[in-house]
């Protein structure tokens, strides 16, 4: 028989295990059986709990370590304050990052970036400005992530100058908007009149088609959900364009066109709106339908957020050609 060594580098090992199995009670479990085996939980040992458990048991173990006199370190605080991120309590979280300073403790990246999503999730905006300012000050560079939750804490308090200036520190970094970035700044931009450069904004994050998941055909896909009709309506237009001329092989009628490719357009069920009514689907149908000459369009059955528009058809309507 083998006799097993339990040390706390073994114990954190499988701390850590439980913390990514999200077994936290197992977590705490070892956390606490330490004691019996006359071993001192280490800041390694309680940083993989902390990064197992909820944020309040998260705090509580904080204070179990400073009670111990075991210094919490940054990775301690980096899970804390993340811990705070996901449970929306953002105060929390800025309390633990004020006091990572007074600790001896300097913050990361992660610890801003965590911070500043907090602030995003509750739309405080000026805390999520904040953050990014000071981080630029410790002469740490802002990641996407900074700038995507700081606009996305604008966009929720409709404060539209201070995501323009963020994209444009952001190009002066050369930092790349993400399609979360993209969409905020094109809202933006859509919101001061600028629907061009809305549109190129949109594209430079990827706003693309994509395959539809577990389609054989030519189905593409374009995620239109939670924009303004018209800055929907302008980036439908220029994907009906640009998918009618990229799709092979000519129909020859609109029957046979309707059986093999679509562009389906997500436009939301309107969960999210005042009355829990779909808006943005309703009106871009009637412009497609009506406007457009697109009668084939519709709603997908079985599922009221999407619009499909057979580009068999769309060809034939609009008179345009494949490429070859």
């Amino acid at each position: 028989r083998f006799k097993l060594r339990v040390d706390a580098v073994s114990c954190a090992s499988a701390i850590s295990a439980c913390s990514r199995a999200e077994e936290w009670r197992f977590a705490l479990r070892i956390l606490d059986n330490m004691h019996v085996h006359k071993l001192r939980p280490n800041a390694t040992c309680y940083g993989a709990a902390i990064a197992a458990v909820d944020w309040l048991v998260a705090l509580q173990l904080l204070v179990d370590m400073q009670s111990s006199s075991v210094a919490p370190t940054l990775v301690c605080y980096n899970a804390a304050i993340t811990s705070c991120e996901k449970a929306h309590s953002w105060q929390h979280g800025l309390c633990l990052f004020s006091s990572m300073r007074s600790a001896a403790v300097e913050p990361s990246t992660i610890s801003f970036n965590a911070s500043i999503s907090g602030c995003e999730k509750a739309s405080e905006w000026v805390q999520s400005l904040r953050l990014l300012g000071e981080m630029q000050r410790t002469m740490l560079q802002p990641t996407i992530v900074s700038y995507s939750a700081a606009m996305t804490a604008c966009a929720r308090a409709a404060r539209w100058e201070q995501i323009l200036a963020l994209l444009e520190g952001m190009r002066r970094q050369g930092i790349e908007p993400d399609q979360e970035a993209s969409r905020v700044s094109a809202l933006a931009l859509c919101a001061a009149g600028k629907l061009a450069e809305a549109l190129s904004v949109l594209r430079e994050g990827g706003l693309s088609f994509r395959p539809r998941p577990g389609s054989v055909l030519g189905s593409l896909v374009l995620d239109l959900h939670g924009l303004p009709l018209e800055m929907a309506t302008l980036a439908a237009h220029s994907a009906l364009v640009e998918a009618a001329l990229c799709i092979a092989g000519p129909e020859s009628d609109v029957a046979a066109a309707s059986r093999k490719d679509e562009l389906i357009l997500i436009v939301g069920r309107g969960l999210h709106s005042d009355g829990g009514q779909a808006v943005l689907g309703p009106l871009l149908l009637e412009i497609l339908q009506q406007d457009w000459g697109l009668k084939e369009a519709s709603i997908v059955q079985g599922n009221a957020g999407r619009l499909s528009i057979p580009l068999g058809a769309l060809r034939l309507r609009w008179g345009l050609e494949p490429r070859s």
